[in-house]
């Protein structure tokens, strides 16, 4: 896995982040939320992760399989923002600036 060089940057922290098991994340380790969909990351009121902090990602990193796989520069060159039902413009910048 490549680093991303975010430098502080949480753009991406708005996204559900789910956690598997199966991709080794331990559920006991977070604050979660469960629904029908699956166990995510738990949220505050205004959409940012629970974890995400002035300066960044206050368990980075600890952060689920999907956290660390995340690299906003493939995002953008593989187009992914067009089909993805979460896109969000702040991630797409990100990635521009960092290609």
């Amino acid at each position: 896995m490549k680093r991303v060089p975010c430098n502080g940057c949480t753009a991406c922290c708005r996204r559900p982040v789910e956690i598997r098991s199966s991709l080794g994340d331990d559920l006991k380790q977070f604050m979660t939320v469960t629904n029908e969909f699956g166990t995510f990351l738990r949220c505050n009121p205004d959409g940012w992760c629970h974890y995400r902090m002035e300066k960044g990602c206050s368990i980075w990193p600890h952060t689920p399989a999907i956290c660390r796989a995340f690299d906003c520069r493939e995002y953008v060159k593989n187009g992914l923002m067009n089909s993805d039902l979460f896109s969000d413009t702040e991630v797409t910048r990100a990635g521009q600036a960092r290609l």
